[in-house]
């Protein structure tokens, strides 16, 4: 219980000191959609809504709940939805500890696999912003679920992985991994719970197919294209924290002496890992978890990869704990201000935060103003932004019913809409 404890609190502070900063970040576009939807209707419809087939978004019941338990809980709050998105890091987190201490890892190296996968910079879009966490929502619920796979509980197994699934579609390749584990470890023989598992997967596909609209399958086309490379290496930068920004070139360049250090310590080390299996099984995560993202290079985004991430940690975890202990530190603490700095960063050229400041700024705008109940706000092109990135960062329009309710205001957006002549 102690060394749990402290795993937790040093997880929180670590995770608090370089993505601090996000629990300030104002809502942004898809957040004013979500929390409308899945929120504020009493709670029978709400759970009908979050369940049902999509109106606004992916069929992903569980990362609805998200937004019908939030929405409820904290209104206009934003700091909380940030906070309730750190606890599910949080808890991904420990049960990465939990999970590689399952799989024989030592306690320093168990620690640091989870500490990489708190803190790394490209967790940056899931902790400021709220409607970023799906993937991380759907990790948390599958490294339950892994682990009480290695605890053998396979009830619980089955209910974990189907709650993942429910909250990411991405998840569903927790199925070959588990399968690649058990081929791995227990020569190839196939369990009960790998079936139950298959059976899940494959009920769960045909709901999607079934409850996803054409126009997201046209919005996310997969395609084996020379563009694959590209996101390829992108992934592959964004997993082990490179920010990828402009004005990153002396973090980068610092990363990579850190990146060198790790390998240089792997190799130095490599007659100690007399068990090879674990090596094989965390690249074959690492392989498995960029899918199907690679494979559709329109969409880049760094939060997708938990998997990954998870992957490149425990290789880290696993490396550092085959040093000295002083070496360990240096490298794990060298690690967390490269992400703080990296952050930082990223903060300054990403388009969550500068959508998150546009939307807080007309909020403050028509608050200031308090115009009469039904008045209709016109967001034409100015000095500040177009029409068409007003009408993004405030939720296409629906951050006004959300945010004043009460006052029945009308919206008209010059990019879409003749706007003149309106009262």
């Amino acid at each position: 219980m102690k060394i749990n404890t402290l795993v937790l609190i040093a997880l929180f502070l670590g995770a608090i000191f370089v993505f601090g900063a996000g629990f300030f970040t104002f809502f942004a576009q898809d957040d004013f959609i979500l929390i409308s939807q899945f929120s504020g209707h009493g709670l029978i419809l709400d759970i009908l809504r979050a369940f049902g087939p999509p109106q606004v978004t992916h069929w992903r019941p569980f990362h609805n709940l998200y937004f019908l338990i939030s929405g409820d809980l904290f209104g206009k709050d934003y700091f909380w939805y940030h906070f309730l998105t750190l606890v599910i890091q949080m808890t991904a987190s420990f049960f990465i500890f939990k999970t590689l201490k399952a799989l024989g890892f030592s306690k320093i190296g168990a620690f640091i696999a989870a500490l990489i996968y708190a803190v790394n910079p490209s967790q940056f879009n899931t902790y400021y912003w709220i409607s970023g966490g799906a993937t991380a929502i759907g990790f948390c619920f599958f490294i339950i679920s892994f682990f009480y796979h290695l605890k053998k509980q396979e009830r619980l197994t089955l209910c974990f992985f189907t709650l993942s699934i429910l909250a990411s579609e991405a998840m569903i390749v927790g199925l070959v991994i588990i399968l690649v584990f058990d081929f791995l470890r227990r020569e190839g023989k196939i369990l009960k719970t790998n079936i139950g598992l298959f059976l899940i997967s494959f009920f769960f596909l045909i709901a999607k197919i079934f409850l996803t609209p054409k126009s997201t399958f046209d919005s996310y086309k997969i395609m084996v294209s020379p563009a694959v490379l590209g996101a390829l290496k992108y992934y592959i930068l964004r997993s082990f924290g490179f920010p990828g920004v402009s004005k990153d070139q002396l973090v980068t360049v610092i990363l990579l002496f850190w990146v060198f250090a790790i390998a240089i310590f792997f190799l130095n080390n490599l007659k100690k890992y007399t068990d090879l299996t674990l090596l094989k099984f965390f690249f074959a995560v690492f392989i498995v978890g960029l899918f199907p993202f690679v494979l559709i290079p329109t969409h880049l985004a760094a939060n997708y990869i938990n998997i990954p991430i998870f992957s490149v940690g425990s290789f880290i975890g696993m490396t550092l704990s085959k040093v000295k202990l002083r070496y360990a530190v240096v490298m794990i603490l060298a690690f967390i201000f490269i992400a703080f700095f990296s952050v930082q960063l990223i903060e300054q050229d990403n388009w969550v935060t500068q959508r998150a400041n546009l939307a807080y700024y007309y909020i403050s705008q028509i608050d200031r103003s308090n115009l009469p109940s039904g008045s209709t706000l016109i967001f034409a092109d100015n000095s500040v932004s177009s029409s068409y990135d007003a009408y993004i960062a405030l939720g296409q329009g629906d951050a006004i019913g959300f945010w004043f309710k009460d006052k029945n205001y009308k919206t008209c957006f010059s990019v879409f809409e003749n706007c003149n002549n309106l009262p």
